[in-house]
């Protein structure tokens, strides 16, 4: 294992209690969780600050630079977690763009930290008016993402923004039965999905029909749209981010590293939940050699 603390590999010279790596496939931070042992009180004399950098690697899974943003201590133990984006990046703000296209501003709010950017499978829509009113940067980004039928990601100093629809697309990672999960697996199927969402704003309304069947209809008002198309466009991705935790299965399996935020699995041996799914989010504990899978059935169609 590497632990490298403010760019430094410090692996070799503490005692790990606790490791968790947490890796979503997008729209949160992913996370590090920490404890050492501290019995002389070492980690004290070396005083970590918040903001501090650290970075596990361990059998090829990477956590990528994140932030020191909580330290904790009781008797004989220094707890550290750690975001993949600054504190910084937690200040509400607010601006507002004009004639502006998808890919600035996710630049713009990348630039802020020095992040670079990566963009899979996005159209790049010019928009008349974008306002961000008292959101911090990622937070808003990810919102218009979602309107956008995308995910966002912050991982090792860039933005990664995938469509969708170009994510679930990929080839499964690997293949999970039932019998490889720890226990029995939680599979849940929701009855409240969207068929019909209507994006309305000041006389401008556009709607999207999922592929679901029976549904909801629902109307979103006093979203900000200029045209009947970007209304649709909207409409797509809230129903999109909506119906996509339609079908999940939360379980735990042996210590796999293989398995980050965002890839594909197939499940079988479960009957009704049988299917491709997306990992929407691993926790992988090292110490107890176990991962915790919250996985979403793949949407096909839109």
């Amino acid at each position: 294992m590497e632990l490298i603390y403010n760019g430094v590999d410090i692996g070799s010279s503490i005692t790990l209690q606790t490791a968790n790596l947490i890796d979503s496939a997008g729209g949160r931070f992913d996370s590090i969780e920490l404890e050492f042992e501290d019995s002389t009180g070492d980690w004290s004399r070396w005083k970590p600050a918040l903001g501090d950098t650290v970075r596990l690697i361990q059998d090829g899974f990477d956590t990528g630079t994140c932030y020191v943003d909580g330290l904790g201590q009781r008797r004989g133990i220094f707890r550290i977690t750690a975001l993949s984006a600054s504190v910084e990046a937690k200040e509400p703000r607010s601006r507002s763009w004009e004639r502006v296209r998808f890919s600035e501003i996710v630049q713009d709010c990348a630039d802020r930290y020095g992040f670079a950017v990566l963009m899979y499978g996005m159209d790049d829509p010019l928009y008349d008016w974008v306002d961000q009113h008292e959101l911090p940067d990622f937070e808003f980004l990810s919102q218009r993402c979602t309107l956008g039928g995308a995910t966002l990601k912050i991982n090792n100093g860039t933005v990664i923004v995938w469509k969708k629809s170009v994510l679930e697309e990929r080839e499964p990672v690997k293949g999970v039965s039932a019998l490889d999960f720890c226990g029995t697996p939680d599979y849940n199927r929701r009855g409240d999905l969207y068929r019909v969402v209507t994006v309305s704003f000041e006389g401008i309304s556009g709607s999207f029909t999922a592929p679901v069947g029976d549904g909801m209809d629902i109307v979103i008002p006093n979203i900000f749209v200029s045209s009947i198309a970007e209304a649709q466009r909207f409409a797509a991705g809230i129903a999109r981010e909506h119906n996509a935790l339609g079908e999940t299965i939360e379980g735990t399996v042996p210590l796999d590293l293989t398995i980050a935020g965002g890839s594909l699995v197939t499940i079988t041996g479960l009957g009704t939940g049988d299917g491709v799914y997306v990992v929407d989010e691993v926790e992988h504990h090292l110490q107890e050699r176990q991962s915790d899978l919250t996985l979403r059935k793949r949407l096909r169609g839109y």
